[in-house]
């Protein structure tokens, strides 16, 4: 599997305010899984303490919005996907 990292040439703050913007509009499912893959592959990248406390604390805010839009909108997310976030999300923050 060839990983496509879309989000690897923006800074973080860019990352941060793009995810930040997202999350406040209704994002589709795969938005949130490219963000949680784009956060975990910054923690591979960077062996920082204080990036991975900043990731975590960004792949929860996702989480959270995650949440909320699956239970405001049943027809968003099948149980499979909602498995396959968890799981992708679970792995990022046991990382």
């Amino acid at each position: 599997m060839e990983i496509f990292r879309k989000y690897k040439r923006l800074l973080w703050f860019e990352l941060v305010e793009l995810v930040e913007e997202s999350l406040s509009k209704k994002t589709d499912f795969e938005s949130y899984i490219e963000y949680i893959d784009e956060l975990k592959m910054r923690l591979v990248d960077s062996i920082s303490e204080g990036l991975s406390y900043k990731v975590k604390g960004l792949a929860v805010k996702i989480s959270n919005s995650f949440e909320i839009r699956t239970k405001e909108d049943e027809g968003f997310a099948s149980s499979d996907q909602q498995e396959e976030f968890r799981r992708l999300l679970k792995d990022l923050l046991e990382f």
